[in-house]
């Protein structure tokens, strides 16, 4: 039985494409300039679109005074991102930064031209690529209306988040391990 198992994980490792090669296991979701995009519509809406390696847990909110679109991540890498790669012409979005926020969290600020709230959040992954698209469209409103909305949320959970340490990672029941000898 024991020259069968062993035989049975050599064919499965010459079989393998490319051979046993570690695969990257990485929780960071690298920012693909290419792919994201801000831009206006008709009817006072704007499109931002941030293109992901992979789906990342994150929120969004406003801040007044001034007017800012705030999207923070878990965690994305923005170091393939030069300054005028997502916003090449201000427009409704005046200006965006990014960048590191806290360690394990990353930060999107969009500086609004004018009073803006989001319409439709999403964030789409491909189920082939496991790639993923976040995808906010704004529209104008009036300067009232964007006081009511902005505000940081008071969410427990994600300031614990952010505080938290990382969890050491438990091995589970379900888990087994080949040794070949």
């Amino acid at each position: 039985m024991r020259a069968v198992l062993k035989g049975l994980a050599v064919a499965l490792a010459c079989a393998a494409p490319g051979g046993l090669a570690a695969q990257e296991l990485t929780a960071l979701a690298r920012v693909d300039p290419v792919e994201s995009t801000v831009k206006d519509g008709w009817f006072g809406k704007t499109d931002l679109t941030v293109a992901l390696s992979q789906g990342v847990p994150f929120r969004v909110f406003l801040l007044d005074d001034p007017a800012r679109l705030i999207v923070d991540f878990r965690e994305a890498d923005w170091s393939e991102v030069a300054r005028g790669d997502l916003l090449a012409k201000p427009g409704r979005i005046s200006a965006l930064r990014y960048g590191a926020f806290q360690p394990g969290w990353s930060r999107l600020v969009a500086d609004l031209a004018e009073p803006m709230v989001p319409a439709e959040i999403g964030m789409p992954v491909d189920a082939a690529s496991g790639k993923a698209r976040l995808e906010i469209t704004l529209e104008s409103v009036d300067a009232e209306v964007f006081a009511k909305a902005a505000g940081v949320p008071i969410d427990p959970d994600w300031t614990s988040a952010l505080t938290a340490p990382p969890k050491p990672p438990v091995a589970g029941k379900d888990i087994f391990t080949v040794v070949l000898d």
